[in-house]
C-alpha cells in the first residue's frame, strides 16, 4: 500500500497568492510618514487649544482677583479721606473753640470792671469763634432783655436754661463775666460747655 502523500503548494497556487499580493492597494513612498505627521500636528493643535483655554480660565481668575484688589484699595482710600476730612474738621473745630475761649477771657475781663449801665460789654463769641447775635451792648441792655431774646443767647453759648427769666439773666451775668456785686469779685465765672472742656484739658 502506497502511503498518503503530504499537501505540497501547487505552481498554480503560488502564482494566485502572488496576483492577490500584487492586485491590493500599494500606499504611496512616503504616506505612511505624511499620516503621522499629520496626526501629530493634529495631536499638537488639540495641546495648543487646551493650553490657551488654561492660560485665559487663569488670566480670568487673575482679572477678578486685580479688580477685587482695586475695588478694596480703592474704598480703603475713600475711607482714609473720609477719615482725614473727619479729623481735619475735628481739628478745625478745636482751633476755633480755642480762639474762641482766649477771645471769651478778654472779654469777661472787660466786662468785669464794667460798673455804669451806658458802658458798652464787650461781646463773647461761640464755639465757632462767631459773634452771637442779640448780644446786649449796655449793662442796662442786658437787665432788659426780652426773655425769648434772653432764651436765644442761652442756647446759643450751651448754656443750661434756668427754671425763671430771672435766673436765666443771672447766669448769663455770670457767663459774660460782669459782676453785680463786690461779692461776686471773687466767684469763678460760667464757662460754656466747649471752654469748661478746654479748662479741664489745661489743668490736666
Amino acid at each position: 500500500m502506497v502511503g498518503q502523500q503530504p499537501n505540497r503548494p501547487r505552481p498554480s497556487d503560488g502564482l494566485r497568492v502572488a496576483g492577490e499580493e500584487v492586485a491590493k492597494p500599494q500606499d504611496p513612498p512616503g504616506l505612511r510618514e505624511t499620516r503621522a505627521l499629520t496626526e501629530a500636528i493634529h495631536q499638537l493643535q488639540i495641546r495648543r487649544d487646551e493650553m490657551q483655554a488654561a492660560i485665559a480660565a487663569e488670566s480670568s481668575r487673575t482679572n477678578a482677583a486685580l479688580q477685587h484688589v482695586y475695588t478694596y484699595l480703592g474704598e480703603s482710600e475713600a475711607r482714609a479721606d473720609e477719615q482725614f476730612e473727619t479729623l481735619q474738621a475735628r481739628v478745625e473745630t478745636l482751633r476755633l473753640s480755642r480762639l474762641a475761649h482766649d477771645s471769651n477771657i478778654v472779654a469777661r475781663l472787660h466786662n468785669s470792671r464794667v460798673a455804669r449801665p451806658d458802658v458798652p460789654l464787650q461781646p463773647l463769641l461761640d464755639n465757632r469763634n462767631q459773634a452771637v447775635p442779640g448780644f446786649p451792648r449796655t449793662l442796662a441792655d442786658l437787665v432788659s432783655l426780652p426773655n425769648a431774646q434772653l432764651v436765644a443767647l442761652m442756647r446759643a453759648y450751651g448754656l443750661p436754661e434756668g427754671p425763671t427769666g430771672e435766673a436765666q439773666r443771672h447766669r448769663l451775668k455770670q457767663f459774660i463775666g460782669v459782676v453785680d456785686s463786690v461779692a461776686e469779685l471773687g466767684s469763678t465765672a460760667v464757662l460754656c460747655p466747649f471752654e469748661l472742656a478746654d479748662g479741664e484739658r489745661s489743668r490736666r
